[in-house]
């Protein structure tokens, strides 16, 4: 049986489960309602994750970088500032260099063999997940933070098109 969701369901959702409703789910609930449940839901499902807040605010930033996606980029220094990692760990993941975090370069190094296996391929990030002995728990949930960081850094850079269309950059 089809379930059918409205806006005000998604927005009831964001508010008892994040005391508010980001603006980020209020600009795809304008435009898509489905898309926003499925990120909302998507958003509070994965803080049941196995990762810290460092280590997913870490992994998010990273695939914010790796798809050029500034808002999120910053929103994501800044709540990796505010979970406890360090200026230079926020720096070193944009420029996509080590940490001073052993266990987050694990992490991160893992994060974006599979964001560049979505893009050219399995074959040689596999060993590098084999390398690093991720568990499939693991491996399913770097994943799932890939696919939904993957859904806002696309409206945003999609919305920021729009606008460099609309004043003649683009």
């Amino acid at each position: 049986m089809k379930q059918t969701v409205t806006k005000e369901s998604v927005y009831q959702f964001a508010e008892q489960s994040f005391g508010l409703v980001p603006p980020m789910i209020k600009e795809i609930a304008e435009y898509s309602v489905p898309v926003a449940a499925l990120y909302t839901e998507g958003v509070i499902t994965m803080d049941s994750a196995g990762f810290t807040a460092i280590e997913t605010n870490a992994i998010e930033l990273l695939i914010s970088s790796l798809n050029n996606c500034d808002s999120c980029v910053k929103g994501h220094s800044f709540l990796s500032r505010k979970a406890g990692l360090q200026d230079d760990d926020i720096r070193a993941i944009i420029e996509r260099r080590p940490t001073s975090v052993d266990s987050l370069n694990r992490l991160l190094k893992g994060t974006e063999a599979l964001f560049y296996a979505n893009r050219e391929g399995y074959a040689a990030y596999l060993q590098v997940l084999d390398e690093e002995a991720f568990s499939k728990k693991e491996i399913f949930e770097m994943i799932g933070l890939l696919s939904l960081k993957t859904i806002s850094n696309n409206i945003n850079n999609y919305q920021r098109a729009l606008k460099a269309m609309q004043v003649g950059l683009v």
